[in-house]
Order: structure tokens, then C-alpha cells, then sequence
């Protein structure tokens, strides 16, 4: 079975087709646990009604506002599922999502710790990004939600997911990074993954409010090596106090700091300066359709 995890938060435009596009799948072994939030809009009747429609399948949780981690975390502990999808509530997938991941994945033993990486269409209102597929790349691993079906034996590593944090990606990401038995990439688009300013980082925001954003989102990385800096080998350990030290020149706006720096990926160094002041943003933001997905 998979266990699909849909956190939402005044998602009244959206989130009635999101529920429908997993109602639609080809693969019917799923349950879907949607968690509000402390929504302030209609939210709550939408799911409501739909749920009670469809109980075998979906199953509700309103406990008021917690947060999106502490959401993710609710649902985990009540689901049921070997597999498991963390999906946004303004996003979709298409009718063979499901069936995908399962061709790659029914054989093997859930309790492993196993990651898969798919890709995913984007869809908008703004030309730049609508019908993007990401990642361009074939070589590109993306543990972000919308992107990744986990085990439950890789869930019980990433869960708890700390809730000081606003976003679980970094976190995950670190640990299907350097814990997982198994990485897969796969080439099938799995979601159609909506960018509007409702997004947890609005490609519309100023500078100062995104390096805050992002910022917020990186130092994960810091818990992470603390927590696990007895598990992890020297040489991981290395790595991540770089990227710290990255995400520090980065926020600060040290830009020849990060061009100097040493044992550090040239990827890394590139997404860093065009994040680390507001001229070299925009110029990112207005060449977004090229560099995005690499």
C-alpha cells in the first residue's frame, strides 16, 4: 500500500482537485491522510465533504495550527502504508502516478531503507516556468516532497521531522542522502507541480525576504551534523561543515568567500552566488527557465 501525506493550509482554490487527482489513480492499494493545518478559508468543508465520500480512502485530521512538519509527523504515526508520498495540497498527479512508482518498487523489501526520485511537469500562469519538466538532468537526484517515494523503513529515519524547521526537504533530503541502503532515479513524471505565490517560497519575493526564507530552510544542515556526527564518517562530516560555511557566505552576502572556497562542488557554488545578493537574484530569476533542474 501507499500512504500519500497532504498537510494543508488555505488551500480552498486547489486542494478539491489535488484529492481528486489521487482519487482518479490507476492504482487503487493507497489511503490518502490530509492534514489541516488550522486553515482559516474553506479548507476544512472541502476536505470534510470529500471525505465523507470516499472514508475508505481518505482520512482526516484537523488538530489546529502546528505546523507543516509537525503535520507531516501527525500523519506518519497513523498511517498504514509500506510506501510512503508527502504530496502538496495545491499540486497533482497524474493518473498513472502511482502505478509508476509501484512497477519500480513492488519487489522490493519496504523495510530497507529505499528512496525514488522521480520528476515532475510544472504548471503556471507565468510562461518561464508553465510546462517546465524537472530535472532536466538524468543524473539529478531531487529529494524534495513532491519528487520522492520513501519506504517505510527510510520513513522511520526521517520521522520525526524536526518542527522548528518551515519546510521538510532539507531534512529528509539529509537523510536519504546519507542514510538510505538505496537511491532510484526514475525518469517518470509523477506530479504536476503548481508555482503560484501561494508557494512556500514565492518566485516572486524580494530578495530579502527569500534569503530569510532559504536561510531558515539550510540550517537544518547544523541539527543534522550535531545529531549525527557520531554516525556519520569523517569525510561526511567534512562535507556538511562546508555547506555550512557556504550557507553562511551565502546569507551574508560574501561572495568572494564563496568563489575561494575549498573542497566545495561548483554546482553548490554557483547556486550560492546568484543567491547571496539581490542583483545576481533577479539575474537568476530572469534566466530561471534555463538554469532551473540541472
Amino acid at each position: 500500500m501507499i500512504t500519500l501525506i497532504m498537510p494543508a493550509y488555505n488551500e480552498e482554490k486547489n486542494i478539491a482537485e489535488a484529492i481528486n487527482s489521487v482519487l482518479s489513480q490507476k492504482y487503487k492499494n493507497f489511503e490518502l491522510l490530509i492534514v489541516d493545518d488550522g486553515s482559516t478559508d474553506r479548507t476544512g468543508q472541502i476536505v470534510n465533504d470529500l471525505a465523507a465520500k470516499h472514508s475508505e480512502k481518505i482520512a482526516f485530521f484537523q488538530p489546529g495550527k502546528i505546523g507543516k512538519n509537525a503535520a507531516f509527523n501527525l500523519a506518519a504515526k497513523h498511517a498504514k502504508g509500506d510506501w510512503f508520498y508527502f504530496m502538496g495540497a495545491d499540486d497533482l498527479i497524474p493518473p498513472d502516478a502511482l502505478q509508476n512508482w509501484m512497477k519500480y518498487v513492488e519487489q522490493k523489501d519496504s523495510n530497507k531503507r529505499i528512496a525514488v526520485c522521480g520528476r515532475m511537469r510544472v504548471f503556471s500562469t507565468n510562461k518561464k516556468y508553465d510546462r517546465l519538466i524537472l530535472p532536466k538532468n538524468m543524473k539529478t537526484f531531487n529529494w524534495s516532497g513532491p519528487l520522492t517515494l520513501m519506504s517505510k523503513g527510510m520513513l522511520s529515519e526521517v520521522t520525526p521531522i524536526p518542527t522548528k524547521y518551515p519546510n521538510e526537504d532539507t531534512w529528509w533530503s539529509l537523510c536519504i542522502r546519507f542514510f538510505a541502503e538505496e537511491r532510484i532515479r526514475i525518469d517518470d513524471i509523477i506530479v504536476y507541480y503548481r508555482i503560484h505565490d501561494g508557494n512556500a517560497i514565492s518566485r516572486n519575493s524580494n530578495y530579502s525576504v527569500f534569503n530569510d526564507k532559504y536561510h531558515s530552510r539550510q540550517i537544518a544542515i547544523e541539527e543534522f551534523l550535531e545529531r549525527y556526527n557520531k554516525r556519520l564518517k569523517q569525510k561526511e562530516q567534512k562535507e556538511l561543515s562546508t555547506e555550512i560555511m557556504l550557507e553562511n557566505y551565502r546569507y551574508n552576502g560574501e561572495m568572494l568567500k564563496i568563489i575561494f572556497l575549498i573542497n566545495c562542488g561548483f554546482k553548490k557554488k554557483v547556486r550560492a552566488f546568484f543567491f547571496s545578493n539581490a542583483l545576481f537574484f533577479k539575474i537568476k530569476k530572469k534566466l530561471d527557465r534555463l538554469m532551473l533542474g540541472h
